[in-house]
This record gives structure tokens, C-alpha cells and sequence, in this order.
């Protein structure tokens, strides 16, 4: 993220919410139980910097990001469409329901196609989260979103800190989290889950590096032209044979090619000398 680029940079609402969400994301941590603080911190933040972003005037874009929308919406739908009751003849034919019918088998109940809708339901609430970060991700200009291999490079390295903190045995106990004693999982309960968002690292990292490469190859390459004067020297060679041929070379139809053929040489010795 160039310094001039972010000093001179419109400010974005969009962008600030993103990254106070991801900061919310960082302190609470990630938990699978329904009971855990963080639950509350990383949801209550979720819906106040949705109601913020409705407020400012935030306005997704799913044009460059249909499949991602498309995607999203069937989970949520999946999961909400597990909460809506079904009759009773449709329910007990499904598998796994005799168990569950107890003492009066025949009594007609219309119950949720979930099993426990309680944590179905908690499921569906847990969904807002991405549903946020879809919304300020699309609405982030187009010079914003090459930072956000930087912006999670940051987040994840900081979380990477702290499960380096708990490997060298220096108590961090998280009143977010139900994390165990002397366990290196960094901000989350599981370290299987902090373990997944490491190597989730690899990913923007592979973008991070390959940009830099490709910028600073491309630089590279047209300062050592510069510098050679091989390029110069190209077309002025090009030109200088144009002009003086006399006019019987000009009708001969060798020419061109060996006009050709001097082109390619030079223009593959300047491509040889900034290799």
C-alpha cells in the first residue's frame, strides 16, 4: 500500500468499517459455541456497522462479484429454510424422526425441518458476519481493492503474534473465547481454526508477491532500455534504413524484410542485456 497513495486517498466509508470490522473479528476472536462472549462482540458489531453503512450511504456492488453474491445467498437461504415448519406427514417421513416423536406419535405438530432449530437458528444469526464483510468488500473502490491483500496480510500476521505469544508459555487468557489453558490457537478456541486461517495466508500472499515481482520487473526492464539506448537505437535504425535506401531498394522487395530482420535483432539484444 503505497504511503502517497493512502495519504492523498478519499476517505471511503466503506474502507473504514471494513477495517473496524475486521478489528472487532480480531479482539473477539472465533468460537463455535453459542455462548461465548465473543459471540455477542463479533455480531453486535456486525449489525451496528450495517446500520452505520445503510446511514453513510453504502452501496454494495455485485456486478464484479456475482458468483461470491450467488454463493452467499444460498447458504443463508439453506440454512433459513431449515427454521420453516413442515406438516406432520411431511416431517415424520423424513429420516431419523421416529426417535424424536416421543409419547404421542400421532399428534400433529408442524415442527422445523432441523433437528435442533435452536442452534439452526443460531447459525443463521452467525451468518451475518460474512454477510457484512460482502457488502463493505464490494462497495471499496476499484484503487482500494489491491490493498486488501495488505489489509489481511496485516490481520492475519497479528493474530499469527499473539499464538506465537502462547507457544513461548506467556499466559493470554481471551474473556471472549472458551480457549484452554497453555493452547496455541492464537485468537481462536480451536487451534485447527487458527491453523486454517494461517495457511489461509498463502493465498493473498501469493497475490502480495506476484504483484511486486511483475511491478518490479516491468520497471526494471524499461529503465535498463533507458539506459542502453538499445530501444532508441531500434527505431532509430528503422528509420534511418526507411529513409536513406535509394529508390531501387525501395522497389525491391528484400528490403522490408531486412528491415524486419534488424528489428527483431535489436529489439532481442535489448531483451538479452536486461535479462
Amino acid at each position: 500500500m503505497p504511503a502517497r497513495a493512502v495519504l492523498t486517498h478519499r476517505w471511503n466509508p466503506a474502507l473504514t468499517l471494513f477495517l473496524l470490522l475486521l478489528g472487532a473479528l480480531w479482539m473477539a476472536g472465533g468460537a463455535s459455541h453459542a455462548d461465548v462472549t465473543g459471540q455477542v462482540v463479533t455480531r453486535g458489531a456486525a449489525w451496528s456497522l450495517l446500520v452505520l453503512a445503510i446511514l453513510l450511504g453504502v452501496r454494495p456492488v455485485v456486478a464484479g462479484a456475482r458468483p461470491v453474491f450467488w454463493l452467499l445467498l444460498a447458504t443463508v437461504l439453506l440454512v433459513l429454510l431449515q427454521l420453516v415448519p413442515l406438516p406432520p406427514n411431511i416431517w415424520t417421513a423424513l429420516p431419523g424422526r421416529d426417535a424424536l416423536l416421543g409419547a404421542s406419535p400421532d399428534e400433529a405438530i408442524w415442527r422445523p425441518w432441523a433437528i435442533v432449530p435452536s442452534a439452526t437458528a443460531n447459525a443463521a444469526s452467525s451468518l451475518i458476519v460474512p454477510v457484512v464483510t460482502f457488502m463493505l468488500m464490494s462497495a471499496l473502490r476499484d484503487e482500494e481493492k489491491p490493498w486488501l491483500p495488505t489489509i489481511l496480510l496485516g490481520v492475519i500476521f497479528c493474530a499469527m503474534l499473539v499464538g506465537l505469544l502462547q507457544f513461548s508459555s506467556f499466559g493470554i487468557d481471551n474473556p471472549f473465547i472458551n480457549d484452554s489453558a497453555g493452547a496455541v490457537g492464537g485468537t481462536f478456541a480451536n487451534r485447527n481454526h487458527f491453523a486454517a486461517l494461517l495457511y489461509s495466508l498463502l493465498v493473498p500472499m501469493a497475490v502480495w508477491i506476484a504483484d511486486g515481482v511483475l511491478k518490479s520487473s516491468g520497471r526494471h526492464r524499461s529503465r535498463c532500455l533507458r539506459s542502453s539506448g538499445l530501444g532508441r537505437a531500434a527505431a532509430a535504425g528503422t528509420r534511418s534504413a526507411r529513409r536513406h535506401r535509394p529508390a531501387a531498394a525501395i522497389r525491391s522487395r528484400a528490403t522490408p524484410a531486412a528491415v524486419s530482420r534488424f528489428r527483431v535483432a535489436a529489439i532481442s539484444c535489448a531483451r538479452t542485456s536486461c535479462a
